[in-house]
């Protein structure tokens, strides 16, 4: 890659840009509109974004959507740049250290917090009906491959499909280096013939198929990480967008046909996520991270971790004692300080740990 270095800071100002807007979007669905539609709740804010920008424009699930596409084009783009200069064992360690620790943590702290409230009101929760051993499972993320699935952290659906990927590119790792076109073309001949078998196998394979149906969005995002390094040509890239893009749809029509029409489309979001990805990669000379972005980034993940299922019962206990609109500022602020310090004390340490561990196993 030419210009490495100059590259990978402008890489990062662009990825890091993007990340926290990506987390608010799906807070915003959320914790914010789908919180006040289940509670009766009208608000302002919320009426004028659906009235002005949402609904006229077919944007699904107020925001939500859009922001998880945000996130899987950036983990499929950065994802194949960092691979790029590792082993498998240092890919497996550092991916394995970012994504457990402050998973687990969010599910102790969602175990707690709901605890606390089960003993101060007789009113049942999800909780109430999860047993030691669905928290256990669901720490692993193996929950996803079985019926019923009995989730604790309800925004780990998308991490499992994250692994997948990762997974993935463990596997393809040495094509992903040296042989980027076949690597894709690996990748998106797995998701193929995963989708064409989705039926064959029994409910437990359909859920595992229902995974895969979505790493379309990240191999765009890998794609696009290759054009952009110049390892593929801009014919080769158009030619993978378009295969991809029918693999993506094939998804739809086999397993997600409810998203599949233009009154509830993912492709409409992917769209709009997908230009607003390559407008910042084109503007990226002008983006800056010294500022509330790089806040926003570097919270991103635990931010995502934090904003459901504990913002939700937090809001709940808050909403009649201030009213909406206080209880909100409120509930956003205490997730806001969660997501900072799980980023100072579990993420970072995790981290950081990952590439001493990885270090030792080079010394030795």
């Amino acid at each position: 890659m030419e210009n490495s270095s100059n590259n990978a800071k402008q890489t990062i100002n662009f990825i890091a840009f993007l990340r926290g807007p990506a987390a608010l979007l799906v807070v915003w669905d959320h914790l914010i509109a789908n919180w006040a539609d289940k509670n009766g709740v009208t608000w302002k804010p919320v009426t004028l974004a659906r009235t002005y920008i949402t609904r006229p424009l077919a944007i699904i699930q107020d925001f939500g959507f859009f922001g998880v596409v945000l996130f899987f084009l950036i983990s499929g783009f950065i994802i194949s740049y960092v691979i790029q200069r590792e082993n498998r064992l240092q890919f497996f360690v550092k991916r394995l250290f970012r994504i457990f620790p402050p998973f687990i943590m969010s599910i102790v702290c969602i175990v707690l917090f709901y605890g606390v409230y089960g003993h101060i009101t007789p009113v049942p929760t999800f909780m109430s009906e999860r047993s030691a051993g669905d928290i256990f499972l669901s720490m692993t993320l193996l929950n996803y491959f079985f019926i019923p699935q009995n989730p604790i952290n309800g925004v780990a659906w998308t991490l499992i499909i994250e692994i997948i990927f990762y997974a993935l590119s463990l596997i393809l790792l040495p094509l992903l280096q040296r042989r980027p076109k076949i690597a894709i073309a690996a990748g998106l001949g797995f998701c193929s013939l995963i989708l064409y078998a989705c039926r064959s196998f029994g409910d437990n394979f359909f859920l595992f198929a229902s995974t895969v149906a979505y790493l379309p969005f990240l191999i765009m995002g890998q794609i696009i990480y290759f054009s952009w390094a110049k390892k593929i040509s801009l014919t080769e890239t158009a030619l993978f967008s378009i295969a991809t893009y029918f693999v993506l749809v094939k998804g739809l029509l086999t397993i997600h046909t409810g998203f599949y029409s233009p009154e509830n489309s993912y492709g409409v979001s992917f769209i709009y996520a997908y230009l607003t990805f390559l407008l910042f990669m084109v503007l990226e000379k002008y983006v800056r991270t010294d500022n509330i972005f790089g806040f926003f980034s570097n919270v991103s993940y635990s931010l995502y971790l934090y904003h459901g299922d504990i913002g939700f019962l937090l809001l709940t206990i808050l909403y009649p004692l201030t009213g909406f609109t206080f209880a909100i500022t409120i509930t956003t602020a205490l997730i806001m300080g969660m997501s900072y310090l799980s980023f100072r004390l579990i993420e970072k340490p995790s981290q950081n740990y990952a590439r001493k561990l990885l270090n030792s196993v080079s010394a030795g």
